[in-house]
């Protein structure tokens, strides 16, 4: 890892932790999800985000946004983010509810600086390549400070786990630019979008000042930002517990008609977001296992070691292996990669008052 930068500096970043991670389940788990894990390599998802950002932004510009539920792992995993910077919700309210509350926090503690937001559970493989993206969203917001800038990345399948940017020229200004967001299409409208030629992965990655985010918000969804203008002025330590804003973090600013500005990134990224997409990287990675394994005679088992048992396995083939402290899961890999069967199961569970293994 590269040194983290130090001084003062106007640019903040806030990082997203609060997701269940239920598609990842059950290596993603209620108490402790993926964010909270280390998915690949020693350190959890989230501190390896700080870390990365840290080469770039001074942690102590760095905010967090969670689960207040979260509140000690995120900041034991928040690897020198000061405990001040963490902004809580008391549940999960969606993305736009954590994107306003958090940006009205920085902006009340930092002003209107520049603000990048990302992610907890992204992957990338070059990190230089990565921060180079970032400098350059921050460099075009610098030039056009009322529209906000987007991370994307040429498709490489029709993902429909994704969300898409469908893109155009500005021949004024010569920026690509994000004319429309569609947010997890299925399978064949995926098809259809990058037949089109014209679209991108949106990597959840934005540069954006808070003020342009806020004035959307309070402009289409201004019950919300009057309940988080509330708990901000309250104090009140538990966490946000107002109304939601519904909706992705961005339809708002589309909804008073930004553009944003697009910047295309190759870096290896990767979202680690489903069990599909996990494997895959660990076999870009040329391993077939996180932790200790041992296989016989087994075909397409993927295993996962979260508290230090080796797994062995001898004649199986296509499952899912996952241990931790107090359980072992064994998954079969089409039901793992089917999320209404995952559903099932986290059903079954609750049902039979096992919550302790959800």
């Amino acid at each position: 890892m590269l040194d983290r930068v130090t001084g003062p500096s106007e640019t903040a970043a806030i990082i997203f932790a609060g997701g269940q991670g239920e598609r990842l389940w059950p290596l993603s788990r209620d108490r402790r999800p993926k964010q909270f894990q280390p998915v690949t390599g020693d350190d959890p998802l989230l501190t390896v985000t700080v870390n990365r950002l840290a080469q770039h932004i001074p942690v102590e510009n760095i905010f967090v946004s969670t689960l207040h539920r979260f509140r000690d792992t995120a900041i034991e995993c928040g690897n020198g983010v000061p405990e001040e910077n963490f902004i809580f919700e008391r549940q999960g309210k969606g993305p736009a509810t954590a994107y306003a509350l958090a940006l009205a926090e920085v902006h009340r503690k930092r002003g209107n600086v520049p603000v990048f937001t990302c992610p907890s559970d992204h992957m990338v493989d070059d990190e230089r390549a990565f921060l180079a993206a970032v400098e350059q969203m921050l460099d075009d917001l610098a030039a056009e400070p009322g529209t906000a800038v987007v991370m994307a990345a040429e498709p490489t399948s029709p993902d429909k786990g994704l969300g898409y940017f469908s893109t155009v020229a500005d021949e004024a200004t010569g920026a690509t630019r994000a004319t429309t967001f569609i947010e997890k299409p299925d399978e064949d409208r995926a098809r259809e979008l990058i037949a089109g030629g014209d679209v991108l992965w949106n990597l959840a990655c934005y540069a954006v000042h808070p003020e342009l985010v806020l004035d959307a918000y309070r402009a289409v969804r201004p019950y919300v930002m009057s309940s988080v203008n509330r708990h901000i002025r309250s104090g009140v330590g538990t966490g946000y517990d107002g109304p939601a804003a519904g909706g992705h973090e961005l339809h708002p600013l589309f909804e008073v008609g930004v553009r944003p500005r697009v910047v295309k990134g190759e870096f290896g990224w990767n979202d680690v977001g489903t069990w599909p997409r996990l494997e895959g990287l660990l076999t870009s990675q040329g391993v077939d296992s996180i932790g200790s394994s041992v296989t016989c005679d087994s075909d397409n088992v993927l295993s996962v070691s979260l508290d230090g048992r080796p797994v062995v396995t001898l004649g199986v083939q296509d499952l899912i292996i996952v241990t931790h402290e107090d359980a072992v899961y064994v998954l079969d890999k089409e039901s793992a990669a089917d999320r209404p069967a995952l559903d099932r199961v986290r059903s079954t569970l609750a049902a039979r008052r096992r919550e302790d293994l959800l």
